[in-house]
């Protein structure tokens, strides 16, 4: 990796003008500066686009004719880039002034690091930087990065692919599978800060949407990552599981066969990808549980 390699941030965003102003001006803030800014725009119909045309116009603005999600924007915004390695994070949050520079040193430090995951707070932290979590420069490997903020190789991007065509839910496992099958770490810093606030009932956004999205895709995972001998039985069994963790847990039990039905035809579809190791699909599961059930102390990575 070059000493100063060129670092690529990739925003999606859609009908967010305020918001991404100040996630544009947090990347103007950064202590590292070797830059560009990449940003789709999900046919916003704010004037997002208007905007950016009038006070960025160094920003790659890649216009897309309608809404097509957070993962084929992100993906399109990816693919736009020029930098060595890439940056994402949500059009709603921003970024503290140091984070970008560390993601590079994390990638400069650890050749096997594939992604560096941020250390996503809630913007009412952003006055206190003297909190424990910013003040350590430790880190970690994860099982699982998080796309409200990582930074990605260019060239491991190119080698195991970009995120899933879904809407939303379930891309970051899917990747996160295939850069761990390629061999490669995944990296959390706990002082590479993003700041982010998440609510449930926020435009776009629903809990039985929510519910249902990561029920289909984590079926839909399965059977693209791994042969059909393992695939079929694996989505039985995880229909099951969701039935008694999911649905019934969250009051949506009425909604369960209806959904089912919805997610058969994944069953017969034939996806044409390249699979993964069972043992790193195991491997993940396992150890996904594990660090969400106890991030602070969570430190493991999957053996080659």
């Amino acid at each position: 990796m070059l000493s100063n390699p060129l670092v690529s941030i990739a925003i999606v965003t859609w009908n967010r003008r305020e918001d991404l102003s100040v996630a544009i001006e947090s990347c103007r803030s950064q202590t590292y500066r070797n830059i560009e800014i990449v940003v789709a725009d999900n046919a916003s119909s704010d004037g997002t686009y208007e905007f950016l045309i009038e006070n960025h116009p160094d920003i790659k603005v890649v216009r897309i004719h309608r809404n097509l999600g957070c993962c084929p924007g992100r993906n399109l915004a990816m693919a736009n880039c020029s930098g060595e390695i890439i940056f994402c994070f949500d059009d709603d949050g921003f970024l503290d002034s140091e984070c970008v520079e560390r993601i590079v040193s994390d990638f400069q430090v650890h050749g096997d690091v594939g992604v560096v995951a941020c250390n996503v707070r809630n913007p009412s932290e952003a006055e206190s930087k003297s909190s424990e979590a910013a003040a350590s420069t430790s880190g970690k490997s994860v099982p699982i990065f998080l796309g409200t903020g990582f930074g990605i190789r260019k060239s491991v991007l190119d080698e195991v692919g970009y995120f899933p065509d879904y809407f939303r839910q379930g891309e970051e496992n899917y990747l996160s599978m295939r850069v761990l099958d390629a061999g490669y770490r995944i990296f959390w810093n706990s002082a590479a800060l993003i700041y982010h606030r998440w609510e449930d009932n926020e435009k776009g956004r629903s809990s039985r949407q929510i519910l249902y999205l990561n029920f289909r895709h984590e079926l839909e995972n399965i059977k693209r990552l791994l042969p059909f001998r393992y695939a079929l039985p694996l989505m039985t069994y995880r229909v099951f599981v969701n039935l008694a963790r999911r649905y019934f847990r969250s009051g949506y039990l009425q909604y369960f066969i209806s959904d089912v039905i919805k997610v058969l035809p994944i069953m017969a579809t034939d996806y044409q990808e390249k699979k993964i190791k069972l043992n790193t699909y195991r491997w993940f599961t396992r150890e996904a549980s594990r660090f969400f059930k106890d991030r602070e102390t969570y430190d493991n990575f999957l053996p080659l």
